[in-house]
């Protein structure tokens, strides 16, 4: 059952590529893919909290669901920590994710945090429109699959 925040960030976010993508200067597009980068990075970490808490709170009370909103509340969302956070709900579910992700998805989750700590730290990102145009892709799947184990 697909939150409802998480699909508007996610609309908002494809109307953002469309743009991006019908930019003909190559060094505009570039300076936009940084910030796309940015933006994508940011929608996973908030869809991850805004799903594992909508779990929280749809099995226990609010005072759990905030604990849990709380917890999960992190920056540099890679795989690794992706996965130990879903773990910390169901070993069954972070097993399942882990295979899932395999491959082309973690690598496109963990390039996109790589990509948004070097923008931050102002070294030179290798990210153009087309590949994080791609990462994105894999991460809308990852978030989908999430959805899907969490709140059937």
């Amino acid at each position: 059952m697909p939150i409802l925040s998480v699909e508007r960030r996610q609309s908002t976010l494809d109307n953002l590529f469309q743009k991006v993508g019908g930019i003909d200067d190559l060094a505009l597009q570039a300076e936009f893919s940084r910030y796309l980068c940015i933006r994508v990075s940011t929608y996973v970490e908030q869809s991850v909290e805004e799903i594992l808490t909508a779990y929280a709170k749809k099995r226990s009370n609010d005072t759990v669901g905030r604990f849990v909103e709380e917890s999960v509340r992190r920056n540099n969302l890679k795989s690794k920590r992706l996965l130990e956070h879903v773990a910390r709900f169901d070993p069954e579910w972070s097993k399942e994710l882990e295979s899932y992700m395999k491959g082309e998805r973690k690598d496109a989750l963990d390039s996109v945090v790589d990509n948004r700590n070097n923008i931050a730290h102002g070294d030179p990102p290798g990210i153009t429109y087309h590949r994080i145009a791609l990462y994105y892709e894999r991460v809308k799947e990852i978030v989908s699959r999430l959805d899907e184990l969490c709140l059937p």
